[in-house]
């Protein structure tokens, strides 16, 4: 038996490649059906979920990530709300100043006022650093959370079993390339039989052992996409699961520093709130 040359392998490559490749193209444009395989529907299916709910985790982590950043936002408006505060305070005292020094018979009682007046900005701006500090504190917290952590972790995942899918997909277009040239070859064969019928022509031999070994590269590439589906419908319900608790649990995290934070929040405005009377 001649054993074939590095140019016939590489010319039987090059044809597997535009087999495969013209199939892809066939498959797009709709001529060509993907061949069914068993736990077709079901991968319809998950792939469908898995579409979906990585759509939805994109939209959840950009907004998380919003959410996050609006922290960060309202310590940095805290802590210039505080400098005018702080600059009206002092425009506020040495205009009593002068008042006082023009009019020295003012009373007590007007005194006591501006000086309560000059202590409740006082406490004012003193309470925006804190909250702008405290505030910086949280989106510390919030960044190192395991909530965005969480939510861009789940992210991952789903686009890496989208990327599992995307494979099966393409082994599911190398096998149908594989049947269809098996097909091919068939009819081929079935032509030149009835050019001679009766007897094995070479040419129907040798045809005939092509066909044998396009079958066993068939058998292969159909075993490969069959192992590639039972895995993924082994995974899909765990990974399913999996999702649902990464959300709960990044929900979970979150909620949990806000309601510490907002234990905090309210300290620091009863704090303030006797400066305001």
């Amino acid at each position: 038996v001649e054993e074939p040359s590095a140019a016939k392998s590489a010319t039987k490559g090059i044809s597997s490649f535009f087999s495969k490749a013209m199939t892809l193209t066939q498959v797009t444009a709709g001529s060509v059906e993907l061949v069914e395989t068993e736990g077709e529907e079901q991968i319809t299916a998950i792939t469908a979920y898995v579409g979906k709910v990585e759509g939805h985790v994109a939209k959840i982590l950009k907004s998380a990530q919003a959410i996050v950043k609006l922290t960060a936002d309202e310590s940095a408006q805290f802590d210039e709300l505080g400098v005018p505060i702080g600059g009206w305070r002092t425009t506020y005292q040495n205009n009593t100043t002068t008042a006082n020094s023009d009019n020295a018979s003012k009373g007590a009682k007007k005194k006591n006022a501006d000086d309560h007046t000059l202590e409740s900005m006082a406490a004012i701006v003193q309470f925006t650093t804190d909250y702008a500090e405290l505030m910086d504190h949280r989106h510390e917290k919030e960044m190192s959370n395991a909530f965005l952590e969480a939510l861009e972790c789940l992210s991952l995942d789903l686009k890496a079993f989208q990327a599992a899918l995307s494979q099966r997909y393409d082994f599911r277009v190398h096998y149908t390339a594989k049947y269809k040239k098996l097909k091919d070859k068939d009819s081929a064969i079935a032509k030149q039989r009835g050019r001679d019928p009766g007897t094995v022509s070479k040419a129907v031999e040798k045809m005939q052992n092509e066909r044998d070994e396009m079958q066993r590269k068939a058998d292969l590439s159909k075993r490969r996409l069959e192992e590639c589906t039972q895995r993924i419908l082994r995974e899909s319900e765990r990974t399913r699961l999996y999702f649902e608790r990464s959300l709960k649990a990044a929900m979970k995290s979150y909620g949990k520093l806000q309601m510490e934070y907002n234990k905090k929040v309210n300290e620091a405005w009863t704090k303030l709130m006797p400066h305001l009377d």
